[in-house]
């Protein structure tokens, strides 16, 4: 039970950008003395409920949407395409994922982890400003954008667009 607290508290974690849910939840099992497998497979039934629920959640937005007159009959099509195809791609992929990890550590990841943490320091001063619906767009590079930028917006606090004032 205690081990199951703390891999569900490393799954807390992943509230915050760029932390994986399944990178934080594997890491502690693996921590915690689980096998690759094993973390990996307890990684993924954490994730269960949460999928369902958003399954159920969904379900519920079209019902009422075709209800209300919002989506045509003809719609559902779509969402039940859209479900089947998301249910079959995350299937093969778990699958596949957890076929890797009994046969190859998480090495690869937390290289990849690193190398895509090492772009976003040295790529995050570039800032790419569409306004007005892409009638202007200016690319400020590297440092050079950095006198324009708001304190909030090297924060990541901006209008969300990451823009640079004129």
């Amino acid at each position: 039970l205690r081990d199951a607290l703390v891999i569900g508290c490393a799954q807390a974690l992943a509230v915050f950008p760029g932390v994986s849910r399944s990178g934080a939840t594997i890491t502690a099992g693996l921590a915690l003395g689980l096998e690759r497998p094993a973390a990996a497979r307890f990684s993924f039934l954490l994730s269960a409920p949460i999928i369902a629920g958003a399954g159920l959640k969904s379900l519920w937005d079209v019902v009422q949407e075709l209800q209300t007159g919002q989506m045509a009959a003809s719609g559902l099509i779509f969402f039940a395409v859209g479900f089947a195809a998301a249910a079959i791609s995350g299937y093969l992929c778990i699958k596949f994922l957890l076929r890797f990890l009994q046969r190859n550590s998480t090495d690869l990841f937390v290289y990849y982890r690193w190398l895509l943490a090492a772009l976003v320091i040295v790529l995050g001063p570039v800032m790419l400003d569409v306004g007005d619906l892409g009638h202007r767009v200016r690319l400020g590079l590297g440092l050079r954008a950095l006198p324009f930028l708001r304190h909030h917006q090297l924060l990541g606090l901006g209008d969300g667009l990451g823009g640079v004032e004129a």
